[in-house]
Order: structure tokens, then sequence, then C-alpha cells
């Protein structure tokens, strides 16, 4: 998945090569000074250059999941939830004491596990019962249809689908938005067990 240059807190915290890679997720042109040519090759600037040119760009900035809602000043600030975890983090929490913080912010949309919507993003408290596997207790996913005994999804912690079943989900399901799901990926709250 391409990077948007939303799943750190700031743009100083991408590597060069990422730099580029958002530019190029956004299709960033930018200007020579000297001929006045415009490109869309990344490889002479530096990051400082490439911060800039990715901070002013439209869409860019209308990617933002902190923006006012539909891009546009639509007169009203986006409600994401989870931007006051991110804004109160120290950098030395455990992952469980960050899912208590995100849960206390998601609790007006918990769903009970059965109620999963497939093209919804959710996040849990998950207890694997296979033996001998490693699993995420706090998995982030974008949930597919739900079965008899459980639901797929992709989780973006692993970067790949896992497979979920409903007894083993301790937790109720808590729905999030596009916006809160990019907030949410910036903050490292997975939680690597094995059974």
């Amino acid at each position: 998945m391409a990077l948007s240059g939303y799943e750190k807190p700031n743009l100083e915290d991408y590597s060069l090569d990422q730099l580029k890679e958002i530019a190029t997720t956004y299709r960033i042109s930018h200007q020579y000074t000297k001929t006045g040519a415009t490109s869309t090759s990344y490889s002479r600037l530096n990051k400082t250059q490439l911060i800039y040119i990715i901070k002013y760009d439209p869409d860019y900035k209308r990617a933002d999941p902190e923006s006012r809602v539909g891009g546009r000043g639509g007169g009203k600030k986006s409600p994401n939830r989870i931007v006051p975890v991110r804004r109160d983090l120290v950098g030395n929490e455990s992952p469980s004491e960050l899912m208590d913080m995100i849960i206390e912010q998601l609790q007006d949309t918990a769903r009970d596990k059965r109620e999963i919507s497939a093209g919804k993003y959710y996040t849990y408290i998950y207890y694997a019962k296979t033996p001998n596997i490693i699993y995420d207790r706090y998995p982030l996913i974008l949930a597919s249809e739900p079965t008899d005994y459980g639901f797929y999804g992709f989780n973006y912690h692993w970067g790949k689908i896992r497979q979920y079943t409903f007894p083993e989900v301790a937790s109720d399901l808590y729905e999030i938005t596009t916006n809160e799901f990019n907030t949410l990926r910036a903050i490292p709250y997975a939680d690597f067990r094995q059974t």
C-alpha cells in the first residue's frame, strides 16, 4: 500500500526514500528554478525540499485525516476521536496502555462481534486459541464478509489477511472512520504474542 504521508506524526519522521514515495502517491510536480521546467522526478531533491513540496501540495492537504470535512472548508472539524490519543503520546506507552486509551475514545461505536460489516475498519482485543502461532492481540483491520464462525480481515499491523473466530474476540469491535484509521496506523499499539 502506498504511503499517504499521514502514517507518522510528522513528515520529518519519514526517510528520503519514503518522502519520494509520498510525492509519487500525489503525483506532485516541482519547478526547477533555473529553467522553470516542471518535473515529477525527485532524484535531485533533498529531504527538506521534498517535505516543502509535499506539505504545500493541495492533494496532500486534502487527504489530511484531521482536515475539515470534505476537504474544502466544510466548516466543521472532522470528528477524529483518535487525535487526542496521538496528541497525548509520551512515547513509552505499552501496547496495552495504548489500546486502553484507544478504546476509551471509541466507546460510542462499540459493536457486538456478530455485527461486523464488510468494508469497515475495526480494532478490538483478540486472544488466539490455535497452539504455537503468533497473533496480534490488538488487530487493526478492514473487515470482509462474516462467516458462521468468524470473519476475515486485512490486518494492517501484519500487512496481510488474517482469520478471526468469534469466541476469541475478547472485546466489542470498535468501528472507526477512514480518518481515524489513518491516525491509528501511526500509533504503535500492535501486540504480537505467541500462543
